[in-house]
């Protein structure tokens, strides 16, 4: 195979596990497909595919009316770059889809199921998410939470939370710039809660922005690029977990976004 090749397939009710030497897009066009791509298992529609990288292991399972766009992709196309930010665009898709969800949620106010959740590796899933944009290798990012620091919430939504705390400091600071995560356990009204902040040394925020910025459509640099939602959705995910957010300008430039959260029992 020398360049990409495309066709139209149905799948069956069941398969082996397959492995082949190309990449691989699959596209559903109608019906739904239960996927399963290395241990981790999906369900694709028209609103979500996925990419098989060369090798890797995968099985499907459809339903009797489905039809799928492949896409079979020569495997010298990707570089291992390639591939790793291909993964991750994937990653993006499939949060986003949680992240639309989750708002309706948060719209109805329901309740979601939480549990002890280690706080590294919560900001370590978000930076991951947010790295896909390539203004990121050109700034020095640092996970400094502490090893042992654990929250208790739903993970998908205190994502969410950092994912958007962590891309307005993308785009807040220039090329060479640093964002930094740092972590602190505190005592308050006789409960053990966990400090983030996500520090960066950007321009700060405008101080006549700053008391109203987690206003529904407050339209800075902080959101510049989005709905201007994003900071107004974050505070309500924090305020349902019982925690608070705030933002402040640091002394030696740049912001600070403060989040207080329940240690997990």
């Amino acid at each position: 195979m020398s360049s990409p090749a495309f066709n139209l397939r149905r799948y069956g009710r069941s398969s082996s596990v397959d492995h082949h030497a190309f990449a691989q897009w699959v596209v559903p066009v109608r019906g739904e497909l239960a996927f399963e791509l290395e241990g981790h298992g999906a369900r694709l529609d028209p609103l979500q595919g996925a990419f098989v990288a060369p090798m890797a292991g995968h099985a499907q399972t459809a339903g009797d009316d489905d039809r799928f766009l492949i896409v079979d992709c020569p495997a010298e196309m990707f570089d291992d770059d390639t591939l790793e930010r291909l993964h991750r665009m994937l990653r993006v898709t499939q949060r986003l889809r949680k992240i639309s969800e989750g708002l309706v949620d948060f719209a109805r106010v329901r309740r979601q199921q939480t549990e002890a959740l280690g706080l590294r590796s919560l900001i370590d899933e978000s930076w991951s998410l947010v790295a896909i944009d390539e203004k990121a290798s050109a700034v020095t990012f640092s996970n400094d939470v502490g090893a042992g620091d654990r929250v208790a919430g739903n993970g998908d939504r205190l994502v969410q939370v950092f994912v958007n705390l962590l891309r307005n400091a993308l785009l807040a600071v220039s090329g060479g710039g640093t964002i930094r995560v740092e972590s602190r356990p505190l005592v308050r009204g006789g409960q053990n809660w966990v400090c983030c902040t996500v520090l960066d040394n950007g321009p700060g925020i405008p101080g006549h922005v700053l008391p109203n910025l987690f206003e529904a459509f407050v339209t800075t640099r902080l959101d510049a690029q989005g709905t201007g939602l994003g900071l107004t959705v974050a505070e309500g995910i924090v305020t349902q977990h019982g925690g608070t957010i705030s933002a402040s300008n640091r002394t030696e430039g740049g912001a600070c976004l403060e989040v207080i959260l329940p240690a997990a029992v």
